[in-house]
């Protein structure tokens, strides 16, 4: 390495856009003050100096707006000033969607068909129509890896919110869950997941370099070992940006925001407010939601279905709830309970999972299955509780979005340096 030392500092701002095509030319990235020059580096320390990369980001699908992984790409396309690529938009959520450099989108609509054909549908987008443009590329969710074999060996990293659970330790519980599906279509069904899972190990085998995996959390890191017996390359929890949340008085009511889908067990929580005083509110949308009503129904369940709600909405139900609930299996990390707390919450949570990173005594109460959480609701286990918001608000300032970046900041960085 040749370092280079400039003692004082000089203003380049009008050849900045020379310089970055002269030294693009010259097969010479520059990224935060560092050259890149085919392999090796000259590092120049000067304050305020700064050509950033043209930084991508790839997700597959955006058609929740609320969904976890979706706030992920679109907090790293908004702070890494990146495009973000989809295969497929709704565009009734451009709302949560502002603020980022460009939206480069395939499709304005969602697929119609099976899972399992929009399954594949994502990866023929993936492997033949996205075109990317970019310097470097942060690939978010395993399906958007399909693309890596035809990134024209652009540098990368793939931000894993977990494998693919349906291939693994979710199999036999999703197959569980399919209502009214004779003994054939099931044996179809267990027969083309056999088929993903082959087509799955040799993605994350053969062409996607654990160098280059970042997960976001230990329980992922942990799950990643296991199925593709291969070490990621870090943990860096999701970028949340905890300045956004605020505290209101509670107005009675518990909360839960969540895609409805079989393995987030909203049917738990419907079951739990059978013909019960409290009043439960469900964000969010899904294919299971049909499902989820018949239950509440049946059950004479006291629960409202919102539907997907706007981010002024959510940020209010998370201020005025009087406590938050969430009872996914084995969840990946758990964004919304984070956010909950940072509106002085405290979060009723199944003892499982990504939450348990940062759940603790100050601002959660853990129940161990579906009778014990009824139990919870019925005896108000939270009044007796009496959590402080400000406890519950200073519990998680370790998780702020400002950590996050700087961690995949400093990974692009000794990407490039490695690459």
């Amino acid at each position: 390495m040749t370092s280079l030392y400039i003692s004082s500092f000089v203003d380049i701002d009008i050849y900045l856009p020379v310089l970055r095509n002269l030294l693009k030319k010259l097969s010479i990235y520059v990224y935060q003050g560092v050259f890149i020059i085919n392999g090796s580096f000259l590092r120049i320390m000067i304050f305020q100096f700064s050509i950033g990369l043209k930084i991508a980001v790839v997700h597959p699908t955006i058609i929740e707006g609320n969904n976890g992984s979706e706030k992920v790409a679109y907090e790293f396309a908004k702070h890494l000033n990146a495009d973000l690529y989809t295969t497929q938009f709704n565009a009734n959520l451009k709302e949560h969607f502002k603020d980022i450099n460009k939206m480069i989108k395939y499709s304005n609509n969602r697929s119609h068909g099976s899972i399992s054909m929009e399954y594949y549908e994502i990866i023929y987008k993936m492997l033949f129509k996205i075109n990317i443009k970019a310097d470097f590329i942060i690939y978010s969710s395993h399906l958007s890896t399909y693309h890596i074999p035809f990134n024209g060996n652009i540098p990368y990293l793939y931000y894993c919110h977990t494998p693919d659970r349906s291939l693994y330790d979710l199999r036999q519980y999703i197959l569980q869950q399919i209502d009214g599906w004779d003994y054939g279509k099931k044996k179809m069904m267990g027969l083309l997941l056999t088929l993903r899972k082959i087509q799955d190990q040799y993605q994350f085998k053969t062409i996607v370099s654990p160098n280059n995996v970042v997960v976001n959390s230990k329980l992922v890191y942990d799950r990643y070992r296991k199925f593709y017996n291969k070490k990621p390359r870090c943990v860096i929890y999701p970028p949340i940006d905890l300045s956004k949340y605020y505290n209101e008085e509670s107005e009675g009511f518990y909360f839960t925001a969540s895609g409805l889908k079989p393995n987030k067990r909203i049917d738990w929580q419907i079951k739990a407010f059978s013909n019960s005083k409290e009043k439960l509110l469900i964000a969010g949308d899904g294919r299971d939601r049909e499902r989820l009503e018949k239950i509440a129904k049946q059950n004479n369940s006291n629960v409202e279905f919102l539907g997907r709600v706007s981010e002024k909405d959510l940020l209010h139900y998370y201020a005025t709830c009087k406590a938050f609930i969430f009872s996914a299996k084995e969840e990946d990390f758990g964004i919304v309970p984070l956010e909950a707390i940072a509106s002085g919450k405290p979060v009723i949570c199944v003892n499982e999972g990504g939450p348990l990173e940062y759940l603790n005594i100050s601002n959660s109460i853990l129940f161990k299955n579906e009778n014990q959480l009824k139990r919870f609701i019925k005896t108000d286990v939270i009044s007796e509780k009496k959590f402080n918001t400000t406890t519950l608000i200073k519990s998680i300032q370790d998780f702020d979005i400002t950590q996050t970046m700087h961690n995949i900041r400093k990974e692009i960085d000794q990407t490039m340096l490695n690459w």
